[in-house]
């Protein structure tokens, strides 16, 4: 148990879960391009750590978790277009230097912008995701998704989302339910080494803890 879970929770709340969402509903035109809106089949599961398209688990501290969110999905639509040096041939030093265009298996990462996932509409979270990695927001203040251990969470929940994380896959539990595989910025002792599994298609358009609320990828 690390520092996360024995908190109070109003105190947990207060120092992880200080996203303010902005005012307002999203106008149509912000969800006019979404490039995977004619996707048909998808696999029936997919886990973009399994094709190296997802980066170690961070720990934010006093951070703001919309940062590693957004970092985590780009870092996945980098390595999916172009590919990432490894460091091994690109270490950094921690000096002061140029970046070296012809160094071989330098890779170039240009991100042109993003999209939002249509509201409400976990299909429409579902074709993103069977895509690449997804930045998304959720209601994690709640005791239950503090104190998450194992398992596809299916606790109690709202939708106030306040939390930054990123769907990095999906698929379906022994038992039959579904679940998103989403990574956190809590550190490895958090959770399944960092990430949750949260229960998908729940009935409710907005999803679990609000996870279809306010979703978005980076476009490279």
């Amino acid at each position: 148990m690390d520092g996360k879970t024995w908190k109070a929770n109003e105190e947990f709340k207060a120092s992880l879960n200080g996203y303010k969402r902005r005012s307002g509903r999203r106008s149509a035109k912000e969800e006019l391009h979404f490039k995977y809106v004619n996707v048909g089949e998808v696999p029936a599961s997919l886990d973009w750590r399994k094709k190296g398209a997802v980066n170690a688990i961070k720990d934010q501290l006093q951070c703001g978790s919309w940062a590693f969110s957004a970092v985590a999905a780009t870092g996945g639509i980098t390595k999916i277009t172009t590919g990432i040096a490894l460091k091994a041939d690109y270490p950094y030093k921690g000096d002061k230097g140029t970046c070296n265009p012809k160094k071989e298996a330098f890779h170039e990462a240009k991100i042109k912008g993003y999209e939002n996932v249509p509201a409400n509409n976990e299909s429409a979270l579902l074709k993103a995701v069977a895509n690449q990695p997804v930045s998304v927001l959720v209601d994690a203040g709640g005791p239950a998704f503090q104190f998450y251990s194992s398992g596809v969470f299916t606790g109690d929940y709202g939708t106030l989302i306040n939390h930054g994380v990123t769907v990095v896959g999906y698929g379906t539990a022994a038992d039959g339910t579904k679940y998103w595989i989403v990574k956190n910025c809590w550190g490895t002792r958090w959770g399944e080494e960092g990430y949750i599994r949260m229960q998908r298609d729940v009935g409710a358009k907005e999803g679990h803890c609000g996870i279809a609320l306010d979703a978005s990828y980076p476009t490279a």
